[in-house]
């Protein structure tokens, strides 16, 4: 219980940073450049960005079907590291210090962002869909996740080298929205993020593919 409380006392903290960094951004952008910019030092000041990338890199406790007698066995929610505290290090990473370039993007979508939208869609059967995790990690990935690919979508015209890695996340996006227990409005997160994507990767891209 006392590593749960770290990670929620450690993620609110952050989000509550987050958000209201967002909230009072135009209001410190019009008291000038340089005070936006001093807030935003001592914010980055406070969790280096390769910690927050570590985080976001960190894979969760999944729940699994015991073979013999078919029981499902999950994690104690209440207890472990759950999706909720990567999507505040994500908001915090994003607002504060944002992602810029193709690299630093390309990085988080193969270290972090693909290994949880996979894990989702593994989480997608009979047994597992209506876990606690699957849940949580649908609202993640739906919430947090795309809407950051689909925001920074247009770096990925530049990412030409990295053609294999886009169609992994293609081919995982695509499969979340077959998703038992996906809502309407996650579906429409899905939709909007494969169609972000598809509409910045050149006519050779799906060739090659």
């Amino acid at each position: 219980m006392q590593i749960k409380n770290i990670w929620s006392d450690c993620s609110n903290f952050l989000l509550l940073l987050g958000i209201n960094f967002e909230t009072h951004l135009s209001t410190l952008i019009m008291q000038g450049k340089s005070e936006s910019l001093r807030i935003r030092s001592i914010l980055r000041s406070l969790v280096p960005l390769e910690d927050l990338v570590g985080v976001i890199s960190l894979q969760f406790d999944l729940p699994r079907v015991e073979p013999i007698t078919e029981t499902v066995i999950q994690p104690m929610m209440n207890s472990c590291f759950a999706p909720e505290h990567k999507a505040a290090m994500l908001l915090f990473l994003d607002r504060v210090y944002g992602i810029e370039d193709v690299d630093f993007l390309l990085k988080i979508l193969e270290d972090g962002f693909l290994n949880d939208i996979r894990a989702a869609a593994q989480l997608d059967t009979q047994q597992l869909h209506g876990t606690d995790m699957a849940l949580a990690l649908n609202r993640y990935v739906c919430s947090s996740i795309l809407p950051i690919i689909t925001k920074h979508a247009h770096l990925l015209a530049e990412a030409e080298h990295r053609d294999q890695l886009i169609d992994s996340a293609l081919h995982a996006i695509y499969r979340l929205s077959q998703g038992r227990a996906m809502t309407k409005a996650q579906k429409d997160f899905i939709s909007e993020c494969l169609c972000a994507i598809a509409s910045v990767i050149k006519a050779g891209f799906w060739i090659s593919a």
